[in-house]
């Protein structure tokens, strides 16, 4: 839960700030993160493997937007 928070937070930043970069990083940091969290959970047998399955579409959703966002700020 803190690391999606930090995700949030951290593109929020990203959003309005010139240095897009060291901010989208961090928060592509955190949502690794949170995948390898969220695996365990279900590992562990702490959510189903329907609700496993919809996390992990959702933070893999997130991971490729916050990678293009990334790739986009790369000087070319």
């Amino acid at each position: 839960e803190t690391a999606v928070l930090e995700v949030l937070e951290r593109t929020v930043e990203a959003a309005y700030s010139r240095h897009k970069q060291p901010l989208l990083r961090r928060a592509n940091l955190r949502i690794e993160v949170a995948r390898h969290l969220w695996r365990l959970a279900y590992e562990f047998e702490a959510v189903s493997t329907r609700r496993y399955e919809h996390g992990a579409r959702l933070m893999d959703g997130i991971g490729r937007q916050i990678g293009g966002w990334l790739r986009s700020t790369s000087p070319a």
